[in-house]
């Protein structure tokens, strides 16, 4: 399933280009050109959003934005001032100025810790899981900051090895209590001799790199698979009306997205039509950092912005 979703794009272009040829050319192959666009259609729309999706100008009840900060350039030589790193985060978050803001991947350390970014970005509530990591200074985990008062949080455990896990909160917000739950899944962790292949694939490529490659793609989807399953047993479980941030690692068209689908919308493919990608690093873009939210709430509006991370910060207005 994940291979098929890395090359659905592809695939999907292909059997296009293929049913326009055989339309001009009334040949009898049109028919399964068209049978295979059809069978993708809910594919399609998970990847390209709704073509009837309207501007709403209704007034949002809750603002909520998701962001996988990268460890605000930890690891990356390139971000090694981290005051700039910050400011830029700090003013775009001000300008959408949401209601709830999930971090994944936050690292609290030094003056750029918790208590920094509650009063840089106006939040006086938050809930910050942490992960015990001896590879970084500070203090690495999720976090869900909230303007509304937090009347219970959670979390949700994978494992401690892979460095994943979940975060949630219960907010009340118009009179009616929902939960918001923050996420991060299993990466596929591409070594440098990886992103070397990936950045020049016209170089040769040795069958021993090809299967490294592809043997990593599979194992992290395994284990996201099995992940998944722990998110969605608490997904079913949850006593009020959902609605879930993360970054999943996965592109539309996957075992993920598509359990996770079955319960909750997509508030990209509710108010969008288009291609979006929201991974920006040296892998081919995917649109892998999602927001759902429960079918009682209505989507009104999604965007995203470009920050300095690997990843975009996705943001969505809400109706209760």
């Amino acid at each position: 399933m994940t291979f098929l979703g890395l090359g659905f794009l592809g695939f999907l272009l292909i059997n296009v280009f293929f049913f326009m040829y055989h339309l001009l050319g009334l040949r009898k192959w049109l028919f399964l050109s068209a049978i295979v666009i059809v069978l993708n259609y809910s594919n399609f729309t998970a990847y390209f959003g709704n073509v009837n999706a309207d501007d709403n100008v209704e007034q949002a009840d809750l603002k909520i934005a998701s962001l996988n900060t990268q460890l605000f350039g930890y690891f990356d030589a390139s971000k090694k001032n981290r005051p700039d790193w910050e400011k830029d985060v700090v003013r775009t978050i001000n300008q959408l100025d949401p209601d709830v803001l999930c971090f994944q991947e936050f690292l609290s350390m030094g003056k750029f810790d918790l208590d920094y970014f509650k009063k840089k970005l106006n939040y006086p509530y938050a809930h910050f899981k942490v992960l015990k990591d001896g590879r970084k200074k500070g203090t690495f985990g999720m976090v869900v900051f909230s303007k509304f008062p937090i009347i219970k949080t959670g979390g949700i455990e994978f494992s401690q090895y892979t460095g994943n896990m979940g975060a949630w909160i219960d907010v009340e917000v118009k009179n009616k209590i929902v939960r918001v739950m923050n996420v991060h899944l299993q990466s596929i962790r591409f070594s440098r001799a990886d992103y070397r292949i990936i950045e020049n694939p016209q170089e040769e490529l040795k069958i021993e790199q090809s299967k490294t490659i592809l043997r990593r793609i599979k194992n992290a989807a395994c284990i996201r698979a099995d992940q998944i399953d722990v998110l969605m047993n608490q997904l079913k479980n949850s006593p009020y009306p959902m609605i879930l941030c993360g970054d999943f690692n996965e592109p539309p068209v996957s075992y993920g997205y598509g359990q996770v689908s079955r319960l909750l919308n997509d508030i990209y493919t509710q108010t969008n039509f288009g291609i979006e990608t929201t991974y920006t690093g040296k892998f081919p873009a995917y649109r892998i950092d999602y927001i759902f939210a429960d079918p009682s709430i209505k989507a009104l509006e999604y965007s995203s912005k470009i920050v300095p991370s690997d990843h975009k910060l996705v943001f969505a207005k809400l109706k209760l």
